[in-house]
């Protein structure tokens, strides 16, 4: 069963998650080609890798692993050929204490084209901006803990997550004065 009220369940086998997650994060990514649900669902199926949640271009949200379990979508950080990080120095405490940060973060996909070129439909970004209002809510999170994707990859995946306008997302959520700027 789905934790976020209205999703549909996608559940995937536990295999492809992790036994904990200490939700201290969100990270934000675009589907880089799976342009529906069931394109996520089957290419997660196929790989055996997963996310918490995406969101269609209809504003549908699906859930595929359970809040209280790490997804797999957020491993580990892009290195230099001197095995020095090149993630975001936001992760570093992270990796110390967890090691993979698929332990400590929330990842939501937004279905997009293969180069995430798309921008967001309205209804897509309605229903983004409601679910992590909800998770940074459920959490106690704020808008400093809400990170794309390429802050962990820079090298690897440095279009991810594309059109995401963190700028529309953070006047939507202070503009409801329900979560702290930082």
């Amino acid at each position: 069963m789905a934790d976020y009220p209205n999703a549909l369940d996608m559940s995937l086998p536990t295999n492809f998650s992790f036994d904990s997650c200490a939700p201290l994060s969100i990270v934000i990514h675009e589907t880089g080609g799976d342009m529906t649900l069931d394109a996520v669902h089957n290419t997660f199926l196929a790989t055996m890798r997963s996310t918490h949640f995406a969101i269609d271009q209809d504003g549908q949200v699906a859930q595929f692993v359970p809040l209280a379990r790490g997804a797999g979508g957020n491993c580990c950080p892009d290195k230099d050929a001197s095995g020095q990080l090149l993630c975001d120095p936001y992760w570093f405490g992270y990796l110390q204490q967890y090691g993979n940060l698929n332990l400590c973060t929330i990842s939501i996909e937004h279905c997009n084209n293969s180069s995430n070129s798309l921008p967001m439909t309205p209804a897509q970004t309605d229903a983004s901006n409601k679910l992590i209002l909800w998770l940074c809510q459920k959490f106690n999170l704020n808008i400093n803990h809400i990170k794309g994707h390429n802050s962990i990859n820079p090298k690897s995946k440095p279009d991810c997550p594309g059109t995401f306008s963190f700028s529309q997302l953070a006047t939507f959520l202070q503009g409801g004065s329900m979560i702290p700027p930082g």
